[in-house]
């Protein structure tokens, strides 16, 4: 991300209010990477994942979004019709999308 190079090449570190206001960035305008993406890659990566994603996430080297969405329900997360459940024979999850309006985009 390059209009944040001048501030990580100086090794720029949150202080104050500016985690605050990264991470209520969906809500805020600010950016939503320190609120749903790198919660996400905390909370879902391996051990050498994390040593890969977290490092870059953090200091914004690579940004990321969560995105949610069904054809007929938009981001209304309550909503959403697809669910899924593991097969522990295949060891895989099987996605049910039962209407027209469950499809992805």
């Amino acid at each position: 991300m390059d209009v944040h190079k001048e501030h990580l090449d100086k090794f720029m570190v949150p202080k104050g209010r500016d985690m605050l206001y990264m991470t209520m960035g969906q809500t805020m305008g600010g950016y939503p990477g320190f609120g749903l993406f790198l919660t996400t890659v905390l909370g879902q990566s391996s051990p050498e994942q994390l040593g890969w994603w977290l490092g870059k996430t953090y200091s914004m080297q690579i940004t990321g979004a969560y995105a949610q969405t069904e054809l007929g329900h938009g981001s209304n997360v309550r909503g959403l019709q697809t669910t899924s459940h593991y097969d522990v024979d295949k060891k895989e999850f099987v996605l049910n999308t039962p209407t027209l309006d469950s499809m992805k985009w």
